[in-house]
């Protein structure tokens, strides 16, 4: 794993925390990695992208540029998340999840290739390494049907999953290629529907009903505007999505809740919080 010192950057304690959490969260899910726990190896690589994000957040508000050797370490870094979540992918036996990663890894692969001639001689042969083994496709009819759903529509395999934490890994990977001091750009895998609003999707069945578009337009004009709404919804995004799979299954929580959220929504409006 390649890692960034606090040498590599002149940034505050603060935003150098949130990279040294990215580096602990990843070291935590290779142990349950090796350890044969896949899906907690994922909510952990899941903490490592979230907290890369929120570096990336930070590093695009101190509004100072990373070096070009940084910014290759980044991608390094990332890389290495990636590839690990694909083989969970690959040992849970889930072909659509499966492709979606490698997908994104190649992204990031041909990337890296833009920018060979700067790279040292261990980040050369790493990259080749990984460039043969993207090759290698699984030999398998369902990843093959997977792979071609994908290349129709990547959005069909995300918008379908009721995996919280597969659709928070695209959507916290997305997040960082949407910074310009990460090199990977942003293909797009997650909407702004299916990457948000966990539980007000999960209790109206839809991300496309109005009231949902004024909770978002909240969020965005309300609580991203200042640093503690900002920590409100990243505490949000960490603990939604298992509240979103519980409420689901739940018809008289589900239909309380949608109450209360039309309420909500109603008085949003009356404040002038426009869908």
């Amino acid at each position: 794993m390649f890692n960034l010192n606090e040498g590599d950057f002149i940034y505050n304690d603060t935003t150098f925390k949130h990279f040294e959490e990215a580096q602990t969260s990843c070291l935590e899910a290779k142990k349950y990695h090796k350890s044969g726990y896949y899906k907690k190896a994922l909510e952990e690589y899941n903490s490592s992208l979230d907290s890369l994000e929120r570096f990336l957040s930070l590093c695009k508000f101190d509004k100072a540029a990373l070096s070009p050797k940084t910014r290759i370490l980044l991608i390094f870094v990332v890389v290495n998340i990636v590839g690990n979540i694909k083989n969970c992918y690959t040992e849970l036996k889930e072909p659509y999840k499966l492709s979606v990663f490698l997908k994104i890894l190649e992204e990031i692969v041909e990337t890296i290739g833009q920018h060979e001639k700067n790279l040292s001689a261990e980040q050369f042969m790493l990259y080749q390494k990984i460039k043969q083994e993207i090759e290698l496709d699984p030999e398998d009819i369902e990843f093959a049907e997977a792979k071609a759903i994908l290349e129709k529509s990547h959005q069909a395999i995300i918008d379908n999953s009721d995996d919280p934490t597969f659709i928070e890994l695209v959507s916290n990977y997305e997040k960082c290629c949407s910074y310009e001091q990460f090199l990977v750009p942003s293909k797009g895998y997650v909407t702004e529907d299916s990457s948000s609003c966990f539980i007000a999707t999960a209790t109206y069945s839809t991300s496309a009903h109005p009231d949902i578009d004024t909770f978002r337009n909240f969020r965005d004009k309300k609580l991203l505007t200042n640093p503690v709404g900002q920590g409100l919804v990243s505490l949000y995004y960490k603990i939604s999505p298992s509240i979103a799979n519980y409420v689901k299954r739940q018809p008289v929580i589900k239909s309380f809740l949608r109450q209360q959220l039309e309420h909500l929504a109603e008085w949003m409006r009356s404040r002038q919080v426009k869908s």
